[in-house]
């Protein structure tokens, strides 16, 4: 599957730019003009989302909620901003749970990368998680199938990131190690990377 998501950026940005002329005449079979930039504003925000820019998502649905509430993309579109406001919540709140869920560790837990980047990460800590799981594939130990799911992880949070590249390089390396894991998690991942980056 081949996710062009920049280059379909760039040309939905192109097409809300167009205004018509104040005069022009559109006939019967023309759609109305209103409509249309509805449909493009509504393939736009998830456009957005899936390259993780959730702020400018969250603008143009906004917009589009007020401005087109009866076009029959107004659910979808209503549904992709409690999304982004969900997200944001979790992420907020992730601030105090993994500080708390981290202070609860024994000491010797506390300071084991693997066990926090695992916190941070189901927190929606992702810069966190992501440094600390960096730091648990160092160490180098562990059973496999705990470095499989490290690399797993590491490939969650960099795309959470927007750092699709990282991504991609996490998401080989778990191919190339660990098969099994790619093929049952990986690639549900790997099938929403953007392949313009």
């Amino acid at each position: 599957m081949q996710h062009h998501y920049h280059r379909a950026l760039v040309v939905l940005r192109a097409l809300q730019a167009i205004k018509p002329p104040p005069d022009y005449k559109y006939a019967d079979w023309t759609p109305d003009p209103g409509s249309l930039l509805a449909g493009v504003t509504a393939t736009l925000i998830p456009t957005l989302m899936l390259l993780k820019m959730d702020d400018q998502a969250l603008v143009e649905g906004e917009r589009f909620l007020k401005e087109h509430p009866t076009s029959r993309s107004f659910n979808l579109v209503h549904m992709n901003v409690e999304n982004i406001i969900r997200e944001k919540r979790k992420i907020e709140a992730g601030v105090k749970e993994s500080a708390d869920a981290i202070a609860k560790l024994r000491p010797r837990k506390r300071a084991n990368p693997c066990t926090t980047g695992k916190i941070y990460e189901d927190s929606h800590q992702y810069r966190e998680a992501r440094r600390d799981l960096v730091a648990c594939l160092g160490l180098g130990n562990g059973k496999a199938s705990d470095r499989a799911e490290t690399t797993y992880r590491l490939a969650w949070t960099t795309y959470q990131l927007a750092d699709f590249r990282a991504s991609r390089r996490w998401l080989d390396e778990l191919e190339a190690k660990y098969p099994d894991v790619y093929r049952v998690k990986g690639r549900l991942i790997a099938n929403s990377l953007p392949i313009d980056d």
